[in-house]
């Protein structure tokens, strides 16, 4: 599997599988286990996009252009409690993201099915969503007779953009699911204002469209850049070469280009920071010669502010041809190196 096809291990193994907690919420507290489910909820494929893909967070500044909160809205926030909807919550972030971050709360409605779109954020190329969905039937009901499931679209300025979605949900009761979903977003400028649409979907019944206007040049000039151009060569001799490794106070990231355009493996880095903490970081995405990796926090969780520097080792596996499983076995690329931070 290659390019916009890409997709982490997991979703190899949990393909179309989708868990739901049967608990109800009161006061919502994420500890590493909420954190570790959300990341790992496998998403829903539909034939509207191309795949489903995992990705960490960053930021934008977003005004709504959108319709007021509708009562069949108003019922899905009546049952979970706002926290449940929080992508810092949901991504494991301690730092105040409200210089990035635009509480939306606008809904669309079709047929007894509404949307509530919540928090949005915008990171280089991908935007991060929460939203709710509530249905008057019970969820079950309507995904066991139909395989219904929800899903957006992204257009901007009148083109649609994104070509993957990728996320987790999460059963409030039985008619309301929180959703966290990623939007692969090639191509945008994170220095302008543009507008904005997000067509909300459940199965193949389009619910409705929200606008915005979002720019992302607060998130870009609070994120560190360092240049790395190291390169190696992987087993069937393609070259790799990172190019950069980012920082800001929602993610960090190393992107990377291919000689021929192509990456037939999965990607990782693994090392420490000079304070002795374990690092890992995964590759999330590859399109057209050029691909990103981003920090794996489920176990190790983000990269220390205090770290000064990282030491790093390049590994690498065959994605398969045929079964779709993928395999553990990586094989180390090149010589480890190190990453000044400072």
């Amino acid at each position: 599997m290659k390019g916009a096809d890409y997709m982490k291990q997991e979703v190899y193994t949990l393909l179309n599988e989708m868990e739901h907690s049967a608990d109800s919420y009161g006061e919502f507290r994420a500890d590493a286990d909420d954190v570790r489910n959300w990341k790992k909820t496998i998403p829903v494929r539909s034939s509207r996009r191309k795949s489903w893909k995992r990705y960490a967070a960053a930021a934008a500044c977003i005004c709504v252009l959108g319709t007021a909160i509708s009562p069949v809205g108003q019922k899905a926030y009546a049952g979970v409690s706002a926290a449940m909807y929080s992508l810092s919550k949901v991504l494991g972030i301690r730092e105040d993201l409200s210089p990035y971050l635009s509480v939306v709360g606008e809904t669309v409605e079709k047929d007894g099915i509404s949307a509530t779109l919540n928090e949005v954020i915008l990171d280089d190329e991908t935007l991060l969503v929460s939203y709710a969905i509530h249905s008057e039937e019970a969820l079950d009901s309507l995904e066991v007779e139909g395989g219904m499931h929800p899903g957006v679209s992204v257009s901007i300025d009148g083109a649609q953009v994104s070509f993957a979605f990728g996320g987790g949900m999460e059963e409030a009761d039985e008619h309301t699911m929180a959703v966290y979903g990623e939007l692969e977003v090639p191509g945008i400028s994170t220095e302008k204002q543009m507008d904005m649409e997000m067509e909300f979907y459940f199965g193949e019944e389009v619910l409705g469209t929200i606008g915005f206007t979002v720019s992302g040049a607060e998130l870009l000039a609070d994120t560190k850049t360092v240049e790395l151009d190291k390169t190696f060569r992987l087993p069937d001799g393609t070259g790799v070469t990172l190019e950069k490794y980012t920082t800001s106070d929602v993610n960090q990231k190393v992107y990377f280009t291919t000689s021929t355009g192509e990456c037939g493996y999965d990607l990782k880095l693994e090392g420490t920071d000079d304070l002795g903490n374990a690092v890992e970081i995964n590759m999330r995405s590859f399109l057209e010669g050029k691909g990103r990796m981003e920090v794996n926090t489920i176990d190790n969780g983000y990269i220390r502010k205090d770290a000064k520097a990282l030491t790093l080792t390049l590994y690498a596996v065959a994605f398969p041809e045929e079964s779709g499983q993928m395999s553990n076995d990586y094989q180390q690329v090149g010589e480890p190196f190190t990453i000044a931070l400072e």
